[in-house]
């Protein structure tokens, strides 16, 4: 904003770590909570991981409906896309499919690279 001497002014928001909501796949409306001292950042500035505090659902850049687990640590790509986390309930794209309970990692398209 312009305060007309040719400097700009910016607003500066405080909130404490445990009450920060991550915006992640899934959009803007879908806040993300994450237990406090959890976070780290991706050098560009992205959250890069942290530990959600209740099970969440993400859309894939495909579409597909991903929930990760609570309590679990979540990871995502440098574009925001999920990287990888614990399933809340089991997660399948074309033929691959990861269970229930079991951590998948995926690419930033959100096809499974692997279930672990």
């Amino acid at each position: 904003m312009n305060n007309g001497i040719g400097q700009s002014r910016r607003r500066q928001f405080v909130l404490p770590v445990a009450a920060l909501g991550v915006a992640l796949a899934s959009g803007p409306a879908a806040a993300l909570q994450c237990h406090v001292g959890t976070i780290t950042f991706h050098p560009e500035g992205g959250i890069k991981s942290c530990e959600i505090e209740a099970n969440h659902e993400f859309r894939t850049a495909v579409g597909a409906s991903l929930a990760c687990r609570g309590g679990a640590l979540l990871a995502q790509h440098p574009d925001g896309s999920v990287e990888s986390c614990t399933l809340a309930a089991p997660y399948a794209v074309g033929t691959r499919r990861c269970d229930k309970g079991t951590r998948v990692v995926l690419d930033p398209g959100g096809d499974i690279l692997k279930c672990e």
